[in-house]
């Protein structure tokens, strides 16, 4: 079993935290997307314990997201300040992200239409945020496919078979167009994004590399008898070259370390 979230607590404070809010709307939706996004993390601390209302209190926070998300697009399609309007879009992608909503990408592609205009430049950890969540959103999916699936083929009456093992291996193969799609958009984001921003996006993908790629996947692949397994070494060393070529941190991407920078093409 693998944690849903990777380094999720990053982008959402960083949401949180983003500086220009002049609008009184805008800075009243940032703070409840800080109470609801605590909130759901309350009722999934709850959730580890013996508490009667966790369930009750995450469907409360998960509805409140969801509607910060449908309020903030509908307020950003009013905003005659196009820099509000992408605040306002990444505040209801964001919020839509937590909801686990399917319209994280619509209004993720709105502020992305805007970004594209020419302002990226004036708002870059907004645009940057809105290029990097869905990623991560799609991420998180995959991750309760992936744990559902560990958990059948763990059973002990589980028999193997080739539906799983090729549900093992689509998983696999989701994570790692997840891992490419992160480095292409931090190559696009080095030349303006924050520094925390950039930190948080290579955390993000060490976690995916380090955890879900090399550790979790592989063992669910081979759990299920995957000749997938055959190609995976060579896989993750393009992945781990590729993030010591980027200048990643080691510190924020653990494995990284056991491969040499001269063992790199």
């Amino acid at each position: 079993m693998i944690a849903k979230n990777l380094y999720r607590i990053t982008f959402v404070f960083l949401a949180f935290t983003i500086a220009g809010c002049t609008a009184f709307a805008l800075r009243d939706a940032n703070d409840q997307l800080t109470t609801y996004y605590y909130a759901k993390v309350k009722a999934q601390q709850d959730a580890q314990t013996p508490q009667d209302n966790s369930f009750i209190l995450m469907e409360s926070a998960l509805a409140s997201l969801k509607t910060l998300a449908e309020n903030a697009s509908a307020q950003a399609k009013q905003e005659s300040n196009v820099l509000n309007k992408i605040s306002f879009y990444r505040i209801a992608t964001t919020a839509a992200w937590q909801a686990g909503d399917t319209n994280v990408v619509s209004y993720s592609n709105a502020g992305q239409a805007l970004c594209n205009d020419g302002n990226a430049s004036k708002a870059p950890r907004d645009c940057g945020m809105l290029v990097v969540i869905p990623v991560l959103a799609s991420v998180d999916e995959q991750t309760n496919v992936f744990n559902a699936l560990q958990k059948k083929v763990t059973a002990p009456t589980w028999q193997p078979n080739e539906t799983d093992t090729k549900a093992a291996e689509t998983i696999y193969d989701r994570y790692s167009t997840a891992f490419n799609k992160l480095m292409q958009q931090r190559a696009l984001l080095n030349t303006g994004a924050p520094p925390e921003f950039l930190d948080g996006v290579d955390k993000n993908l060490g976690a995916l590399l380090c955890t879900h790629i090399d550790d979790a996947s592989r063992g669910l692949l081979g759990l299920v008898g995957s000749s997938q397994l055959n190609t995976l070494d060579a896989d993750v060393k393009k992945m781990k070259c590729g993030l010591i070529k980027a200048n990643v941190n080691s510190a924020l991407a653990r494995c990284i370390s056991s491969i040499q920078p001269q063992d790199c093409d």
